[in-house]
């Protein structure tokens, strides 16, 4: 560990008076891990304060509205539609129906599910910590001062010890009728996830969960019942939706009934051919799908079959032409920015590109920072999120299952540390009509402090010039081609001496570093 300054950073003093009188926070160590972000790895100082809160709220078993000043007003707070919440950390009070109860594995959480009214449905947390009421399916509550969050760009609201459940007994509750929040997705079935075809569930009261070897998480060794579902990625050229088929919309789906299904498995003394069968039926089909949101699944109410794809487009990922895209170098600022997406033939699995403010178009992007958290924030299976801080802002990288390399060196990693992160550039429009933007990863390498500065050098290079290349004006050489700066100021109508202070304050972060490592040697 590096040595501490004898002075203790005012933000990191501040972060320390932040935790409650009764944990015992070492305002050194808070110092120390602060400092060590700011200057060894060069992280801004917001991002390392938020890093560093973050970082002792795991280690003391804390969540954030533990904090002084971050559980909300003292009254209860207005009550919202649930369709007016539109970020994070905002402080509400909301008349809902229990839509849904989901399994859970965390002991730290009592329940989670989704909860809707007229305007629309939204996932809810009751942490243990709350020491809150039980809340029922199907019942309607009031859940006063709640705090909402974000993961994965899908908003939900936190039941905290600032929280309560009151439970709405009128004839008003009984009338309530949730709102439909449904999204549509269209593309080819790349994958049928484990956990698909004949399953059993316990037979407890107000207890769904799938069994593992026979045994109920909570109630142990159980006699199950069986259910048919079908948990599949569809990917449109674009993006990847993790979809979810229950027993009614399984049958629709392969044309298998539940009854079919445990004949199969008597037969075969296997349930895992059911599975199969499943996979046979739908593999490289393409399907146009609605339903809710639900976690990270698009439960499945309507679906249509459209044509079935190419073997060659089952692989997810394999571009049309059959050439790998040139990764670009971009720094965070401006990619974040690159919200507006396009491609350039309509063959079922052309490229999906980004189109970059400077006038570049991306399809695969390279760039190098400092990982500074990863969290797992997929329920059925493992999803990692990834925070990679460079000298201009963040990125935020997602690697799951079908990323599995990605997935383990994340799993794995110890943060703070420099990474190589080479990927997919993807979009997601959120609800209210904002776009984020993340990296998709092929690969994360850990590296060392010269190569994320190499990568600050050339990135600053390439960007550079792009910049002084840029002229919406310049016409092409023939209709064939497209005018990308031209598209830029279409779409994005960018401020071109911005992001030239940009590639300069980058530069001045890169020759701060270099002193300050020739004074450390020194």
């Amino acid at each position: 560990m590096m040595a501490v300054a004898n002075s203790i950073p005012d933000e990191a003093a501040e972060l320390a008076d932040q935790f409650p009188d009764d944990v015992d926070v070492d305002e050194a160590e808070i110092a120390e891990r602060f400092s060590m972000l700011v200057d060894e790895y060069r992280v801004p100082k917001d991002e390392a304060v938020r890093t560093t809160r973050n970082y002792f709220l795991d280690a003391y078993g804390l969540e954030y509205d533990d904090l002084d000043g971050q559980s909300g007003s003292s009254g209860p707070a207005d009550e919202r539609d649930i369709a007016t919440v539109e970020g994070p950390n905002e402080w509400l009070s909301v008349t809902a129906k229990v839509v849904q109860l989901w399994d859970n594995d965390v002991d730290s959480i009592a329940q989670v599910g989704l909860i809707g009214d007229e305007t629309g449905t939204i996932k809810v947390t009751v942490w243990e910590s709350a020491d809150a009421p039980t809340i029922e399916e199907d019942g309607v509550y009031r859940f006063e001062n709640v705090v909402s969050d974000e993961y994965q760009d899908r908003l939900s609201v936190q039941v905290n010890s600032a929280s309560d459940i009151v439970p709405v007994d009128d004839e008003d509750a009984a009338d309530l009728e949730v709102g439909s929040t449904d999204i549509e997705a269209a593309g080819a079935v790349v994958a049928v996830q484990p956990g698909s075809g004949l399953v059993k569930r316990c037979p407890g009261e107000d207890c769904t969960r799938v069994l593992q070897n026979g045994r109920c998480s909570e109630h142990g060794e159980v006699d199950g019942e069986f259910d048919l579902r079908v948990k599949a990625v569809i990917d449109d050229g674009q993006t990847a939706y993790d979809v979810l088929f229950n027993q009614e919309a399984t049958e629709d789906l392969t044309g298998i009934t539940i009854e079919e299904a445990k004949q199969m498995a008597m037969d075969a003394l296997d349930t895992s051919v059911v599975a199969d069968a499943v996979e046979e039926e739908i593999l490289g089909h393409s399907y146009t799908v609605s339903g809710p949101v639900i976690g990270n699944y698009l439960v499945v109410n309507d679906c249509e079959e459209g044509n079935t794809l190419s073997e060659d487009a089952v692989s997810p990922g394999s571009a049309a032409n059959g050439d790998r895209e040139v990764a670009k170098r971009v720094f965070a600022e401006e990619f974040n920015n690159a919200t507006s997406t396009f491609t350039e033939s309509d063959e079922d699995r052309a490229p999906v590109y980004s189109l970059l403010p400077s006038g570049e178009k991306a399809n695969r992007v390279f760039v190098v920072g400092t990982l500074t958290e990863t969290t797992d924030v997929g329920n059925d299976s493992e999803y990692w999120q990834a925070r990679i801080v460079g000298p201009t802002g963040t990125f935020f990288a997602y690697a799951g299952q079908y990323q599995p390399e990605a997935a383990s060196v994340l799993r794995n990693a110890e943060a703070p540390a420099y990474v190589a992160v080479v990927g997919k550039a993807r979009t997601y429009e959120t609800d209210d009509g904002d776009v984020n933007v993340s990296i998709r990863p092929e690969s994360i390498n850990i590296v060392d402090g010269e190569a994320r500065d190499a990568w600050v050098a050339e990135t600053a290079e390439q960007t550079k010039a792009r910049l002084e290349a840029f002229d919406p004006d310049d016409p092409t050489e023939n209709d064939d081609e497209r005018n990308y700066d031209a598209m830029a100021v279409d779409l994005y109508d960018p401020d071109i001496d911005a992001y030239e202070a940009m590639v300069s304050n980058a530069l001045d972060d890169l020759e701060a570093g270099e002193i300050n490592e020739g004074e450390d040697d020194e």
